[in-house]
Order: structure tokens, then C-alpha cells, then sequence
């Protein structure tokens, strides 16, 4: 093939398989929100000699214990 008739096919994704992408961004995104809230909040508690086992709650309903039963 000639160089003037090569072209480069630009890439893209399809659309469901780009909003599927944006939403783990997203969900990526807000956890690491998330860890970096209970972070701040853990650190200042420690100083303040605060910190309690409450701030360790677990979500039985997201556990992975479930997974498979």
C-alpha cells in the first residue's frame, strides 16, 4: 500500500463499553474519596485520643463472607 493511502484508523471505544469505564472510574474514584475521609478522620481522633473500634464498622451487606452462598 502507498503511504498517502495508509491511514490511521482513529481508536474509540463503543459507547456502553465507555459509560461502563466512567463508572468504575467513578466508583474508583469515590472510594478512594472515601478512604481518604476515614484516613483524616481516624488521624485526628488519634490525636485526640479518640479513636474507637466503631470507626472499624463492617458492611455485611458488601462482604465478601456472602460471596458464593
Amino acid at each position: 500500500m502507498a503511504d498517502d493511502e495508509e491511514e490511521e484508523e482513529e481508536l474509540a471505544l463503543p459507547s456502553d463499553t465507555l459509560a461502563a469505564l466512567q463508572e468504575f472510574y467513578a466508583e474508583r474514584d469515590a472510594g478512594e474519596k472515601k478512604f481518604q475521609d476515614f484516613r483524616a478522620r481516624a488521624d485526628e481522633a488519634s490525636r485526640n485520643g479518640t479513636l474507637t473500634m466503631s470507626m472499624f464498622a463492617e458492611d455485611w451487606n458488601a462482604s465478601q463472607f456472602w460471596v458464593g452462598f
